[in-house]
């Protein structure tokens, strides 16, 4: 029985991988291109019909996902050309359900307000859930495979996480995908109109999100995110303006606004009161002081936000 599955994977693999290559030289040749040698070819092996692509790619779309994906596997498979495969499978199976989903919106109303934003938040809610839906079946059809990122998404992470283990940043990407689930369809129960407990129901999420990936993290490493990542982080960044900050300065000024949060209890950094923005700017300004020669403070205090 055993035997038997793995011949029928090895076939199929092997048809799959015949199946496109003829199906692309079929499509892409052109009559004036052919040679009396390719015409020969031609006569001995016919082009693939239309209705033998239909077939063929009909029964290939056919087969579940955790099917083609086992049967993948047990044929050898390459793991990148496996992934590809089923990735391409599931995502059109999920496109069906989100062109659905775009099909009931109605059209953008381009004389109100939120005419940017025409897409309600009902809808981001629905589509926040087939997205996470997608992402999980892929994950368990594919395992770590199924996070191997290309070369630009791993510039991005790592930009995003420095050095943290890869184990360690598909944890985070978890948690922040499911609570950024659970804060969409708090906004669509908002229905665009934040009331007092929508947003106790947003910071109660904020809080628990941050309390997990406090639990993922040592110190360390949670350090090293919030150097990317947090809201203190996205701050600082901005209002450094064009003052073009080593690694070293700019962590130094990060950790004194970290101190500067930890002082205040807690902080709004996205909106925070004009008394509270002026403590800020006072507690980097003698930040900035402490760790910059005197040249680069001046520098500092020409190019950044921070100036008073």
């Amino acid at each position: 029985m055993r035997f038997m599955k793995v011949l029928l994977a090895a076939s199929l693999v092997a048809n799959l991988i015949l199946g496109v290559l003829l199906l692309t030289r079929s499509s892409s040749s052109s009559p004036a291109e052919a040679s009396p040698r390719s015409s020969r070819t031609t006569a001995e092996s016919p082009a693939v019909s239309a209705e033998a692509q239909a077939v063929f790619w009909s029964n290939l779309s056919s087969l579940a996902p955790a099917a083609l994906a086992d049967l993948l596997k047990t044929g050898g498979c390459p793991p990148e050309l496996r992934r590809a495969i089923v990735t391409a499978l599931v995502r059109a199976r999920f496109a069906q359900r989100i062109r659905a989903l775009v099909d009931q919106q109605e059209p953008p109303s381009y004389w109100r307000r939120n005419v940017q934003n025409p897409i309600n938040p009902k809808f981001n809610a629905a589509l926040s859930d087939i997205y996470l839906e997608r992402d999980n079946l892929l994950r368990s059809l594919l395992g770590d495979e199924g996070s191997t990122e290309d070369p630009i998404s791993q510039v991005l992470t790592r930009q995003m996480f420095g050095s943290l283990a890869k184990d360690k940043v598909e944890k985070i990407n978890l948690i922040v995908a499911d609570y950024n689930n659970l804060r969409a369809h708090v906004q669509a129960d908002a229905n665009g109109v934040m009331r007092p407990l929508d947003r106790d129901a947003m910071a109660l999420l904020e809080k628990e999100c941050r309390g997990e990936i406090e639990q993922t993290l040592s110190k360390d490493e949670l350090f090293e995110y919030d150097l990317r990542t947090s809201k203190a982080s996205q701050y600082l960044r901005l209002r450094l303006g064009t003052f073009e900050a080593s690694e070293a300065e700019y962590r130094s000024l990060f950790t004194g606004a970290r101190a500067f949060e930890a002082q205040m209890g807690s902080l709004d950094w996205e909106r925070p009161s004009p008394n509270t923005e002026e403590l800020m700017v006072e507690a980097i300004l003698v930040r900035a002081k402490t760790v910059l020669s005197p040249e680069r403070f001046e520098e500092f205090k020409r190019k950044s936000h921070f100036n008073r």
